[in-house]
Formats: C-alpha cells, sequence, structure tokens
C-alpha cells in the first residue's frame, strides 16, 4: 500500500537502523513503489496534515518531530530546500541529536549530481562556508564559488547568484542573463546609434547593448 511503504519508509529513515546502507537502499525502494502506484500522492495527503504538520504545529520544538517533517518534504514532496530549511530548524533546537546529524549529513551527501536527491546546485548552508573563486562584470549578480568541505570530488566549484541566491553546478545561461539585465536596466544613452548603454540598478552597473550585433558587454 502506498500509504503503509511512504510511511514506514520515512521510519526507516529517521531511525537510522543498522546496517544504514542496507536500510537506506529499502527505504528507496519503498518510496519507488509508492511513486508508481500513486503518482499524485493522494494518499499521503491526509497523513500529512493529520501527523506531519500536526505534530510540528503541536510540537514545534521537537527536533525528532520536525525530523519527520522534513524527511516528508525530502522523500515524498521532493521539495528539498524545505526539508533544508525544517533540518536546520532541527539542529538549532538540538546540534548534538545523532538521528538529526545523520540524516541530515545524508541528505546533504545525496544532493549532488548523481545522487539520490539531486539538485541542480548546493544548498544555501554550503553556500555559507564556501569562499568566492572568481566575480566578472559580465557575469552580474553571479559568483564563481569554492566549498572547501565539499564531500564529493569534482563539485568543490559552483555558481552562486548573490541576489536570487540560487546555486547551479553548471554554468548559468549567460543569453538568458544577460537578456534579464537588459528588461529590468534603464537605458541611458546612444539610442540613436546601435550601440546603447544601460544601468541595471540591481547590480548599481552599466553595460552596453549592440542592436546590429546583439551583443553585450560590460564597461
Amino acid at each position: 500500500h502506498p500509504l503503509i511503504s511512504r510511511v514506514y519508509a520515512i521510519f526507516l529513515l529517521a531511525s537510522r537502523q543498522a546496517p544504514h546502507t542496507t536500510t537506506f537502499q529499502t527505504a528507496c525502494q519503498l518510496l519507488h513503489d509508492a511513486d508508481v502506484a500513486d503518482r499524485n500522492q493522494t494518499m499521503i495527503k491526509s497523513a500529512a496534515e493529520i501527523y506531519f504538520r500536526w505534530a510540528v504545529l503541536v510540537d514545534a520544538r521537537n527536533p525528532l518531530t520536525l525530523l519527520n517533517y522534513a524527511l516528508l518534504h525530502q522523500c515524498v514532496y521532493k521539495n528539498y530546500d524545505h526539508a533544508e530549511k525544517l533540518y536546520r530548524a532541527a539542529l538549532a533546537l538540538d546540534q548534538t541529536n545523532t538521528l538529526v546529524v545523520e540524516n541530515y549529513r545524508l541528505f546533504s551527501d545525496e544532493r549532488y549530481p548523481g545522487g539520490v536527491y539531486e539538485s541542480c546546485g548546493p544548498p544555501f548552508s554550503v553556500v555559507q562556508r564556501s569562499n568566492v573563486v572568481e566575480e566578472r562584470l559580465d557575469w552580474a549578480e553571479w559568483r564563481k564559488m569554492i566549498d572547501p568541505l565539499c564531500p564529493r570530488k569534482g563539485f568543490e566549484v559552483f555558481w552562486f547568484n548573490r541576489f536570487t541566491k540560487m546555486t547551479r553546478f553548471t554554468e548559468p545561461n549567460w543569453e538568458s542573463v544577460w537578456e534579464s539585465r537588459l528588461k529590468r536596466s534603464k537605458w541611458i544613452d546612444g539610442k540613436t546609434t546601435a550601440q546603447s548603454e544601460f544601468y541595471d540598478e540591481r547590480t548599481k552597473s552599466s553595460f552596453f547593448y549592440n542592436t546590429y550585433t546583439q551583443q553585450y558587454s560590460s564597461l
């Protein structure tokens, strides 16, 4: 039954039963089977409200309650950013809780490309411990970062948008970035010529756009 499979999988993950690798694989298989049988998550909705969400409402300062809710968003809803916030809230209450610490570590490790919870970029907690490697005017709000504590070799470097807080393991689509800048920027000079100058209030910088070549350049 999809509901039983999902709830039991969350129990297995939350309790961190040994052997851990086998338990994790079993939980993943249960969740996969439940997704196949109940793609719209119809059978988990009532349990999510009656048990998981209600438990948080009545006992919000219990780290294990937050852990269960985090696992619901992580494993069922695939809302990894919200799961991240719940994990961090649980850790803020008790940084020594082994179940919370180990589940958060596993979740973070599996968010890299190829992992079970693969994301387009690392969570904001990784950004906070990382350093800026390179910045360029042409990159606007994007920065290249490096994570000195990255657990996955080859994914130490990533991209970070300092305004939207978005992260990416792959290089941003620069054509899309420039188009967004052009839309939000104010024309300054050169409207009667091919080369026009614009001012981007967000980045507090100017750039040029050539209507003939359709190329952008920074000052």
